[in-house]
């Protein structure tokens, strides 16, 4: 992992890292972290729904791979993107529209 300065976390006490698995397809654009075990991983794809579901898919699979004796459950999986409506999947996945976040 590696810290990634551009995103602000710290208004909620956090601290933002990028996460990649070199070789692998797991990763995440940000991982939020506030305290041991509190962790949001965010994917941000700009592009149509087929970004979306790609990035969807992509945190299924992190989230399906994260040791969570050790790191404790995500609090939350979040897609930003530019072009959708906001809603959660069934998989409590939150789909939100950039233009709908504010500091």
């Amino acid at each position: 992992m590696a810290n990634r300065p551009d995103v602000d976390s710290t208004a909620h006490d956090g601290h933002s890292t990028h996460f990649d698995l070199c070789g692998t397809v797991l990763g995440a654009d940000a991982i939020v972290t506030r305290g041991v075990g509190d962790w949001s991983a965010v994917e941000v794809r700009l592009g149509g729904v087929a970004a979306v579901e790609t990035a969807i898919a992509s945190l299924r699979r992190l989230r399906a791979a994260v040791d969570t004796q050790r790191a404790g459950e995500s609090s939350r999986l979040i897609v930003v993107t530019a072009t959708s409506r906001a809603f959660e999947t069934n998989e409590d996945i939150a789909v939100v529209p950039l233009a709908q976040l504010r500091p």
